[in-house]
Formats: structure tokens, sequence, C-alpha cells
């Protein structure tokens, strides 16, 4: 089914601007899908490295705690990071399997939040424990995984916001609840690094998906123009010759009756040599428009096949009901009202129509050249008519 447009969804999109990351709903729903092709595995590669990084710490454990020169007194505080070290490796290697079993992005989704709320308690927790050892401390674990948040490419920038702020906000409560003045004032210093590591991936985030968006538009709309008419939005021949084939391969398995509407606009030349050739594009529009809603169904298409003259496949119709149908997409013309004062046919726009109807074996050229032909029996017969074999239908 054709939208009746001279401009596709692309290019309207891009005429109102990506500023706030969102599309019109249709390409919202079509950006989504797109974007989460593959996204399963981008979540899977960035939670393999936040493994990595968990491990890589929680390794050099060994040669940070060797600068205790009493290790005994601090034996609760070495078990317990040990304890903790391990409950957060858990928890990544848990929801690393959660994203490789699950194909619900939704679930995904909750798999990578829970990495996230697990690596911020447990790099803030790890880090009062140093402090309340005597060890240096540092804030790189908690920098690294906040940008971390940000790369699984394909996730809606908000969401990665979202995320971001969610683990800012965890280490925040931790610092507040932290009863020792000077331990709540190192993880607030931790915390403005955050803060800061934030805005600057949000920026690169922001653009990342901002160029993503564009990209997407410009590709989609490369697409649609290769197979779409620019001005009245209809398929074009290419696509038309592709449907066509389809169209009539699944008639002959199904045992489906298949129409072919060829359409001529009545003296058109005449119209735009007296209109000019903006009301010329205008009524070829309001043609198109005419068309596109009487192929409504799936395989049903409207198409221009160039200059004037379109086509209409209609699938699986009663073969008594195509006089019906072909004098509809007359009649539906006429009623438009366009007016043509040097039309010799009628004070109006009108059509011309011939129709045939797919026989068994048949191929798409010659179904096309007995609707050709049929076609030019209605403009022999008079014009503003629908000519079905057997004779010329309406008027």
């Amino acid at each position: 089914m054709d939208e009746p447009h001279a401009n596709s969804l692309y290019s309207e999109q891009l005429k109102r601007g990506l500023g706030r990351l969102n599309f019109l709903p249709p390409l919202e729903l079509e950006y989504r899908r797109y974007c989460a092709q593959g996204i399963r595995w981008r979540f899977i590669s960035t939670a393999l490295l936040a493994l990595l990084i968990w491990a890589v710490f929680w390794w050099t454990d060994g040669w940070r705690l060797q600068a205790l020169t009493e290790p005994a007194q601090f034996q609760p505080l070495i078990d317990q990071l040990q304890q903790l070290r391990l409950g957060v490796m858990l928890v990544l290697l848990l929801a690393l399997a959660v994203l490789a079993l699950v194909r619900d992005t939704e679930r995904a989704l909750w798999a990578v939040f829970l990495m996230a709320l697990a690596t911020a308690d447990g790099a803030t927790l790890a880090l009062m424990c140093y402090q309340r050892m005597g060890l240096p401390t540092e804030s790189s674990v908690l920098v690294l995984a906040m940008v971390t948040h940000f790369m699984p490419i394909g996730a809606r920038f908000r969401w990665h916001l979202a995320l971001a702020i969610s683990f800012l906000a965890s280490v925040l409560i931790i610092a507040f609840l932290t009863p020792e003045q000077a331990l709540r004032d190192a993880l607030l210093r931790i915390c403005l690094v955050l803060l800061l590591t934030l805005l600057t991936c949000a920026f690169g985030a922001y653009w990342r998906e901002y160029l993503r968006r564009e990209q997407f538009l410009h590709r989609g709309l490369a697409q649609w123009l290769a197979l779409h008419d620019e001005l009245t939005g209809l398929s074009n021949r290419r696509l038309f010759k592709q449907h066509l084939q389809i169209a009539m391969a699944q008639a002959s398995r199904d045992g489906r009756a298949l129409a072919l509407l060829l359409i001529d606009v009545d003296h058109f030349k005449r119209y735009n040599d007296r209109y000019g050739h903006d009301a010329g594009d205008h009524a070829l529009q309001r043609v198109a428009a005419v068309l596109a809603r009487l192929a409504q169904r799936p395989m049903d298409l409207a198409a221009r096949m160039g200059g004037e003259e379109m086509a209409l496949l209609l699938y699986d119709i009663r073969p008594e009901h195509l006089g019906e149908h072909a004098n509809a997409v007359v009649a539906a013309m006429a009623a438009e009202g366009l007016p043509h004062e040097d039309s010799p046919t009628a004070p109006v726009l009108t059509l011309s129509l011939g129709a045939a109807l797919m026989r068994p074996g048949e191929g798409p050229e010659r179904l096309y050249q007995r609707a050709d032909a049929l076609l030019y029996q209605a403009k022999n017969a008079g014009r503003n008519c629908a000519c079905l074999e057997g004779g010329p239908r309406g008027g």
C-alpha cells in the first residue's frame, strides 16, 4: 500500500530536525527495530568488558594490600573486600548469562541496569574498605564503569543517560550514608569526578545518536527514492515490476485472481499548457491519492509508470467485479472535480483505463501488453472510461 505524499516520512523528519532525538511515531518504531539488530551482542561485549575491568581490579588487590604493615589488624576488612569482589563478580556473571540467553531487549536492558548498580555499589564499598585500612584510594574503577555505561552502541541516548545518573546517584547515596566525615568527603570528591565524566560521555553519546539517526534517515530516504516516485509518493516502475512478479507467482500458487489496471490522464499535455506545470504536478498528486485509496490491501500496489501513466495492481478480486473496480477509479477521479477547460472530453480532469486479469501460465510482460492494449481501446472509445476484455465500460 502506498502513501500519497510527495515527500516520504524520511524527508519530513529531516525538515523537522533531530534535536530532541525523537522521530515521528512510524519512523521511531522503524529506527528502534533497526537499532535492535545485534544490540544483544553489543550488550554482551559490554558485560565482558565490565567483567574484565572488575577482575583486573580484584587482581590488583593483592599488590595494594602488601602495603599493610599489620595485615592481621585489618583481616575483617580484607575478608569483607574479598567477599565484595566475589559478590559483584557473581552478579556480573549472572547478568552476562541473562544477556546470553534472553532475546528480549527489555530484559537485556534490566540486566545491564543490574550490572551498573552492582559495579557502582561494589566499587564504592571497595574504596571505603581501602580508606578504612589507610591505603590510597583511586576513582579510576568508577570512572571506567561510568564510561562503560555509554558503550552499547544502538541503545538510546536517554537510556544511557538514565543509567549513568542511576550509577552516580547510587554512589551519592552511599556517600551521604557514610558516618565518617573524611570518608564522606572523599566519596563526594569522587562523585564530582564522576559527574564531569558523565557530562563528557553524555555529550559524546548525544552526538553519536544524532549522527546515527541522521544517517538512518538519509539511508532510508535513498532507499525510498530508489523504489518510489518522488512527486506522487507512489511506487515507481522498478518496484512495480518487482511486485508484479511476486504477486503473479503468489496468485498462481494460491489460485487467486490478479488484475492489472493501466491508467492514463486524459489530455494531460493540454492541462499543463493551460494551467502550468506546477498545477500539472498537483493534478498528478491528486490522481495518485485516488489510486492509493484503492490500493489498501498488502498485495495491492499503486505505481507511477512515467509521465501521466499510472498502474494499479489488485490482488484476489472477484473477476466479475473487475468492471466495478475499474469504473470506480474513473468515477473517483471525475469526482475530484479538477477543472480542465481545454479538455474535449469533459470539463474536469478524467482518466482512461485498461484492465486485464492474469491468465494461467501468463508472464508479467504479456499481462502488461494486454492491459496496455485495453488502455488504448479506452482512449479510442472517447476517453473517460474503462476498457475490459469484451469492450469499454463506464464513461
